[in-house]
């Protein structure tokens, strides 16, 4: 699932799109909500949780969204890869 306008995003589609040449179960869906809404859907409905985070580099006031994004695929025990 994509949805945000972010080169990341953009990266992922672009990936995801070239493995759905070989694996055309794979499906794309476009999600457009408020970013935490919408990042919990893709995970709900995601096998794979692949984020990009460093903790070094994570907001020292709030947290992330894709901190809270991480926590929740956690949570559900998805099969989480984490970037870099």
């Amino acid at each position: 699932m994509f949805g945000s306008k972010s080169r990341f995003d953009e990266l992922c589609l672009e990936i995801v799109t070239k493995i759905k040449e070989k694996y055309p179960n794979v499906k794309r869906i476009y999600v457009r909500a408020v970013y935490v809404e919408r990042n919990c859907e893709m995970i709900q409905n995601s096998r794979y949780c692949i984020v990009y985070y460093d903790e070094n580099n994570a907001p020292k006031t709030r947290k992330s969204g894709t901190k809270i994004a991480l926590d929740f695929a956690t949570k559900l025990n998805k099969e989480i890869i984490v970037l870099p």
